[in-house]
């Protein structure tokens, strides 16, 4: 593995820009798959691939007056697999080839050996893995009087499409998506004190943080039971905090 990257500052430091490039290799990746035991097939968890990562990253943050900051990053990264003996994703078990013993076995493609459907992936997408995902906040804040401070924040996310079978089924996906919070508030000058309130996911934009097939209704003549999973972010919520900070000092106590 490697990582190459570079930090630098211009506009009198009000601009700060990094740049990173990276590329790691992981041999013995464990999947649960089909191998020949004792002249029977049987899946079982075995360091059946390999996996390379790489990709560029990109943050700034540029301050162009006191109050106003602006963030940002962004993220390329291609996560790709190779595993032999993975089970065939739904959608090709019907149009699996059946493989004689000892003949060579097609890769990217749904067969038959032994009795079993399996598939040997070839530069696959990692679940969970975005090629695309950024992010970015504008924050505003300035003086109400000589103790209090007011804020306003917009904070922004995206990322492209993600597969979550690693069978590379086309069905369990989220496709790109992107997301924005707002908060507002005050805090005191030194500030100990903060109140702010907040609305998470302002357009109410619904997307799902897992999907998987329904092992006890799902076949090939019955597809379609698919069980999605959300997490509380995936729908617009209101709320507030209040904060107390404490910064005590070993010469001076609280």
């Amino acid at each position: 593995a490697w990582e190459v990257g570079f930090k630098g500052q211009a506009l009198d430091n009000r601009l700060t820009l990094s740049l990173a490039a990276f590329h790691a290799k992981y041999t013995n990746l464990q999947v649960q798959a089909t191998q020949q035991v004792n002249g029977a097939p049987l899946s079982i968890p075995t360091n059946a691939g390999s996996a390379v990562t790489k990709g560029i990253e990109i943050e700034f943050s540029y301050r162009p007056i006191e109050q106003l900051t602006f963030l940002g990053g962004v993220t390329y990264m291609k996560a790709r697999f190779d595993a032999d003996g993975l089970p065939c994703q739904l959608a090709a078990q019907a149009t699996a080839v059946t493989v004689p013993a000892g003949a060579a076995t097609p890769t990217n493609s749904c067969y038959i050996l032994s009795g079993s459907r399996v598939q040997d992936i070839r530069g696959g997408a990692l679940p969970n893995s975005p090629n695309w995902k950024a992010n970015g906040s504008i924050r505003y804040e300035d003086n109400l009087s000589s103790s209090l401070v007011g804020f306003v924040q917009i904070n922004g996310n995206m990322q492209s499409r993600v597969l979550f079978d690693l069978n590379q089924d086309q069905e369990l996906d989220q496709k790109g998506y992107a997301t924005a919070d707002l908060s507002l508030g005050v805090k005191t000058a030194d500030d100990k004190y903060q109140l702010s309130f907040f609305i998470r996911n302002l357009t109410d934009k619904r997307y799902v943080s897992s999907k998987q097939r329904d092992n006890m209704l799902t076949n090939a003549a019955n597809p379609g039971n698919i069980l999605f999973f959300t997490s509380k972010d995936a729908s617009r919520y209101i709320g507030g905090t209040f904060r107390v900070s404490s910064a005590c000092a070993l010469v001076a106590p609280c």
